[in-house]
């Protein structure tokens, strides 16, 4: 992985629980909780995290609805 992801990587993880769900599709991050702990883990970073964590959730939006069949 390269060192510039590292903080993206944690804040996504530490939002892992965070989905939102609807009609049985995950739609998205709740990004309250992860505007919270980008906040407490990379305040020097907000929208270079943010933007990193979108493209982490974009991929990961496809595989979690992929097990779906959506």
């Amino acid at each position: 992985m390269f060192e510039e992801n590292c903080q993206a990587l944690e804040v996504f993880l530490r939002v892992s629980t965070q989905w939102r769900v609807g009609d049985g599709v995950v739609r998205g991050l709740d990004y309250q909780a992860l505007r919270w702990v980008i906040g407490m883990y990379a305040p020097d970073a907000e929208r270079d995290v943010f933007e990193r964590v979108q493209t982490m959730e974009a991929g990961a939006l496809d595989v979690l609805n992929q097990k779906k069949g959506v």
